[in-house]
C-alpha cells in the first residue's frame, strides 16, 4: 500500500467515525414512571430512584425538577426523552408529565 493510499484510508476511517457518532446530553433515566404518586411521592424518592435533576425551575409557582435524556446523531433521528416534575409545597409531586421519541417508549406508551 502506498503512503498516499494509507493516508487516504486513514482519512475516510476518521471521517466515518466522525460522523457516525452519537452525542447525548443528560444522564438516561427509567421511562417507567407510574410509580409516581401524586401527593404522596417526594423529592426524596425521586432524587433515590432518578439522581439528581438536570434542571430546576417553576412553573406558576411551583416548584419543578426536570430530568431529561437527549441523544443527537448526524444520521439517524434525534431521540429524546423528559420528565418534568411539579411540587406541592410540603415537598410531594403535584403533577408530573413524561414524554419520548424513544421507539421503545412510544411502543409502550401507544398501546
Amino acid at each position: 500500500m502506498t503512503f498516499k493510499s494509507s493516508i487516504l484510508l486513514a482519512a475516510c476511517a476518521i471521517t466515518l467515525t466522525i460522523f457516525s457518532a452519537c452525542v447525548t446530553v443528560g444522564e438516561d433515566f427509567p421511562s417507567q414512571v407510574a410509580w409516581i404518586v401524586r401527593d404522596k411521592t417526594t423529592k426524596k424518592e425521586l432524587e433515590v430512584r432518578l439522581g439528581a435533576p438536570w434542571r430546576v425551575g417553576y412553573d406558576t409557582g411551583l416548584l419543578t425538577w426536570t430530568w431529561g435524556f437527549y441523544r443527537y446523531s448526524i444520521f439517524r433521528p434525534v431521540r429524546t426523552k423528559d420528565l418534568l416534575v411539579r411540587f406541592n409545597s410540603n415537598g410531594t409531586v403535584n403533577s408530573y408529565s413524561f414524554s419520548s421519541s424513544f421507539d421503545e417508549d412510544i411502543n409502550t406508551l401507544s398501546q
